[in-house]
């Protein structure tokens, strides 16, 4: 698989600069300052208040309510929309830690998508697929973890220090590395555990059928994709560089990109496997 070359190089992201919204309203903000502390109100308080008034009607909504944090925002957005326990959120993969830890201060189950290349906005279309596969009883037991280029890079440098330390050869560590170079990016994909072995077979089972509709799409979007398992998939060290929780099981690493090349390997005659009753 190859990366597909742009026709014109993005232009550079600027480093976010905090202070620049200060030094444009310093004398406000060190009015309201002030006011606050003259008045020893700390928590909620008239300035809360204001603010809470003029948000709203800067939204043209009839209310609005301060909260201490960000995190707090979205949790209680999450609750409010009735997000909770047994709901999986997707989230792009690169978002601040507070938007994963709401969602799972909401009870629901992360889930990390790419984002559009030329948009830099979440691409729903690779991952609605696979959470469309069937499960018995909704269990969504996949969970998806994604790896850009710079990332599988990065993985494969700290993939191979608990390979040395567990006496791995140049050989071996050559060929985890080339398990993870050959597309521009993976989707380390794992199911949860139960303690039922039917529901574990039923899970693992719609896992796989999840890992299907994903490659299904990568086709209808013009990409190449294929399943591999093997070594990334048994080894611990894997699982203890993704942050891998125990209670969940690799199924398989899923790669996509341009093809460099159609075609594929030759298959049995669907007819040499199919009995009619």
């Amino acid at each position: 698989m190859t990366h597909r070359e742009r026709p014109t190089p993005r232009p550079r992201l600027a480093p976010a600069d905090p202070g620049a919204a200060y030094r444009a309203l310093r004398h406000e903000l060190d009015l309201a300052v002030r006011r606050v502390l003259r008045r020893g109100v700390y928590i909620l308080g008239p300035e809360v208040a204001a603010f809470e008034r003029e948000f709203a009607a800067s939204l043209g909504a009839a209310h609005a309510v301060g909260v201490a944090t960000g995190t707090d925002a979205l949790t209680l957005a999450l609750r409010a929309s009735g997000v909770g326990p047994g709901d999986a959120v997707v989230t792009v993969s690169h978002t601040a830690v507070a938007t994963v830890a709401a969602i799972e201060l909401a009870g629901a189950v992360p889930v990390l998508v790419d984002v559009d290349p030329d948009a830099l906005t979440m691409d729903p279309e690779r991952l609605d697929a696979a959470v469309r596969a069937p499960n018995h009883r909704l269990t969504e037991p996949w969970r998806f973890y994604v790896l850009d280029r710079a990332a599988l890079d990065r993985f494969a440098e700290e993939l191979a220090a608990p390979l040395r330390a567990r006496g791995a050869d140049a050989e071996t560590l050559r060929k985890f590395k080339a398990d993870l170079a050959p597309a521009p990016l993976a989707v380390a994909v794992t199911c949860k555990t139960s303690a039922s072995d039917r529901r574990a077979r039923e899970d693992y089972a719609a896992t796989c059928a999840a890992i299907e509709n994903m490659l299904l799409a990568a086709v209808g979007l013009g990409l190449g994709g294929y399943w591999r398992t093997g070594r990334l998939v048994s080894d611990p060290a894997v699982r203890a560089c993704l942050g891998i929780p125990p209670e969940e099981e690799v199924v398989g690493f899923v790669y996509f990109g341009f093809p460099a090349e159609a075609g594929g390997s030759a298959r049995t005659p669907w007819t040499d496997k199919t009995v009619w009753v």
